[in-house]
């Protein structure tokens, strides 16, 4: 389910963008931890574990989104 979401994501994103411009994606993402094991049910479901780096599931389909579409990427961050 997870998958086919992230999927539609992609070819939504795909699809929003013309040739001629570079899009941006915007995205803020704060997962409940940035320990990767030992994790919370909380915690697990907040994130995304990547090449051993923990990442917010916004963060994680925004790359994805930003790949697939060749798009600069831009998180904005809670001060």
């Amino acid at each position: 389910m997870m998958k086919k979401l992230i999927l539609a994501f992609i070819a939504a994103a795909a699809l929003c963008f013309s040739a001629s411009a570079k899009p941006l994606v915007v995205y803020f993402s704060v997962p409940e931890s940035t320990k990767t094991s030992g994790l919370t049910r909380n915690e697990e479901n907040s994130l995304v574990v990547v090449d051993g780096k923990a990442l917010g599931n916004v963060q994680y389909v925004a790359g994805l989104i930003a790949d697939e579409t060749g798009a600069d990427i831009f998180r904005l961050e809670a001060k």
